[in-house]
């Protein structure tokens, strides 16, 4: 499908622009500039600035691909320091925020002039996963429906479901009708992946710079957290990210940077501490070597790289294996304990036979409280879960939200066996990670994940299998 211009671009410096947008370096600027907002506390110039870029996409974008991104960066943006969940006097409230709420109104509205210039086109080519997720959408806002405590969480409920919604259901709608996808780069997504892995990357190493995350040479992973989210939300978009490496790296000469790159991805994971991500991350790892083994360009020097990786990895645990077994002395006292995952499971699935039609509410009663937030707005905003998609929706939003999820994956199963290309292979290892960690954690109802989630869906949909790589 395409989008088409609201008005013919002819100005050579718009012209320029839009050339700039298209290519690979304006994402790397998009997250180093994130990074910046992350590390050192300019969210507000960088939001400021990404409202600009976007608001100029919708006007005079030749498509609204490069919101791809910005979408990302915003999300990733927040400092530790200005956590909404640790600190109530954020960026995000008082007059900072209502500044913040005048930019995204303005990218709404310049969003929803643009999508309605090309309104037409909506009813030529119907999304083929759409069905499958207006339902899971539909199932999202019924929940609770007929349950006791209803009318006393009807309102939280509705905006909390609403959230879940756009979050699955806008991005996956921009980039299905407003991007002209004959002339996207194969590679696209695949170096909006690479470079959201290498600022998760550098978000990690500032953590461990900014914060007393090694205490008597331990890591005390429950001072592993950012503005966005905590350890195991960093975990799962670093396990998300490590496929989008080695697509990279099998498509050009120098394609070992994306091999050394995408160890570095799973290095840094293994500093977060997460351990559901952890052991995802290393299979999700193990399988994309193998696929790059297979496609790339320059099997050679991958292999050469990979090696000498594996050498350094393997020289540093024997050279250094008390000082690691001390430092992930913590993580590995854990071992395979389920951290009561196992007692939430069936707290869930009790709630859910009492009322099976359509839940209990995403403001049931039965959850765990946030023991990381000092804020009782955000926990209040955004309800503890129970930390697996298929518990989650039978307790939340009964059979009726289970069944639309399962004929939502249906439709994606079926979709990734009839996109098949090089980049389709890699993109399902990606969103694998989440699917399977959300199996243990709660990723699926975070925005982050649901938002490259969707994102990729589009891109896979969409994107034409025989263009050629050098678009």
């Amino acid at each position: 499908m395409t989008c088409f211009n609201m008005r013919p671009n002819t100005h050579p410096l718009i012209n320029r622009i839009n050339h700039f947008l298209a290519l690979p370096h304006y994402i790397v600027a998009v997250m180093f500039l994130t990074g910046a907002a992350n590390l050192f506390h300019l969210e507000l110039p960088v939001y400021a600035l990404f409202a600009a870029t976007a608001i100029f996409i919708c006007c005079f974008g030749n498509d609204l691909l490069p919101l791809m991104p910005l979408f990302i960066g915003g999300y990733l943006a927040p400092s530790g320091a200005n956590n909404p969940g640790r600190n109530e006097a954020s960026v995000f409230s008082g007059s900072s925020g209502l500044f913040l709420l005048f930019l995204a109104c303005a990218i709404a509205l310049a969003l929803i002039l643009r999508l309605w210039s090309v309104r037409k086109g909506f009813w030529k080519t119907k999304p083929r996963l759409l069905s499958g997720m207006l339902l899971l959408c539909a199932g999202y806002l019924l929940s609770g429906i007929g349950s006791p405590a209803y009318p006393e969480v009807l309102g939280q409920n509705l905006l909390f479901a609403l959230l879940q919604c756009a979050a699955l259901l806008v991005p996956y709608l921009i980039f299905c009708y407003g991007v002209d996808w004959l002339n996207v780069r194969r590679d696209y997504f695949a170096w909006v992946g690479f470079c959201t892995g290498c600022l998760l990357v550098a978000e990690v190493l500032g953590i461990y710079i900014q914060l007393p995350v090694i205490v008597n040479g331990i890591i005390q992973r429950r001072q592993i957290f950012t503005g966005w989210g905590m350890y195991n939300n960093i975990g799962v978009l670093l396990a998300m990210t490590i496929p989008f490496a080695f697509c990279l790296a099998t498509k050009y000469r120098k394609g070992w940077i994306g091999t050394v790159a995408g160890s570095a991805f799973l290095i840094c994971l293994l500093l977060t501490c997460s351990r559901n991500s952890i052991f995802i991350g290393l299979a999700v790892y193990g399988i994309c070597v193998l696929l790059m083994l297979y496609y790339a360009r320059n099997r050679k020097h991958n292999t050469i790289a990979l090696i000498t990786v594996s050498i350094i990895l393997l020289l540093s645990i024997l050279l250094f294996r008390n000082q690691l077994l001390r430092l992930f002395s913590d993580l590995l006292s854990l071992g395979l304990d389920p951290s009561h995952r196992d007692e939430i499971f069936m707290e869930g699935l009790a709630l859910f036979r009492k009322q099976p039609l359509f839940g209990n509410s995403f403001f049931s009663p039965g959850y765990e409280p946030w023991d990381w937030s000092t804020s009782d707005t955000f926990t209040a905003f955004f309800p503890p879960r129970w930390h697996n998609t298929f518990v989650q929706l039978l307790a939340c939003c009964g059979l009726a939200g289970f069944a639309a999820y399962i004929l939502h994956r249906i439709q994606t199963v079926r979709l990734l066996l009839t996109h098949k290309t090089k980049e389709n292979t890699f993109i399902p290892c990606s969103l694998l990670a989440l699917v399977i960690c959300s199996l243990f954690d709660c990723h699926f109802f975070n925005l982050g994940p649901t938002l490259i989630y969707s994102m990729a869906l589009a891109f896979m949909e969409n994107r034409p299998d025989g263009q050629p790589d050098n678009l």
